[in-house]
């Protein structure tokens, strides 16, 4: 299951960066691979730890909450090959990704921070969290959808007298419809 959050995690980020000078990738499994930042910068996602909270007794359920670190390894702070637009570009992008399918929640930051500055380059470190609950099967979400497009969006404006609820039958008369015909 580690193995698979951590390839969604990386391929869904892959997509992200593609246009970008930089490398991105899990953890290796060896430490010396791991090797120097190159000069266009680079982002490692990993698995960190766990907590486990007892949800039910009959049948025994556990939350776990699967903690993984986004490491980015960058020159440059401010530009737009920098540390700080891939910040908010992972944040904004992670938040809410549902790494396997079967799982309730959508993954959610707890910490941010700047990790050290070694010989020019600048180490931050994102902590994510995946909530799994146990026992459940879960499956690798399918990677290749069928593509889909919106072509309609139909909207309303609904008004109700003064004191009357919204929700009151009757109350509540549409005012204006609006239509929106989407072109792909």
């Amino acid at each position: 299951m580690l193995q698979e959050i951590e390839a969604a995690i990386t391929q869904h980020l892959e997509a992200l960066v593609v246009d970008k000078p930089l490398r991105l990738r899990a953890f290796p499994d060896n430490p010396r691979e791991l090797g120097l930042p190159t000069p266009r910068g680079q982002i490692l996602v990993g698995y960190k730890r766990s907590s486990f909270r007892k949800m039910g007794d009959f049948p025994l359920s556990m939350e776990m909450l699967s903690e993984w670190e986004i490491s980015l390894q960058l020159m440059n702070l401010r530009t737009h090959t920098g540390v700080y637009p891939l910040l908010d570009l992972l944040r904004t992008s992670l938040l809410g990704f549902v790494p396997l399918a079967g799982m309730d929640r959508g993954m959610y930051p707890t910490s941010e921070a700047f990790s050290d500055l070694d010989e020019g380059t600048w180490y931050y470190t994102q902590s994510w969290i995946a909530p799994l609950m146990l026992p459940r099967e879960y499956e690798v979400i399918d990677e290749s959808p069928e593509p889909w497009e919106l072509v309609q969006v139909m909207s309303g404006l609904w008004r109700s007298p003064v004191g009357s609820l919204p929700h009151d039958k009757g109350a509540a008369q549409l005012d204006r419809e609006f239509d929106l015909n989407l072109e792909p």
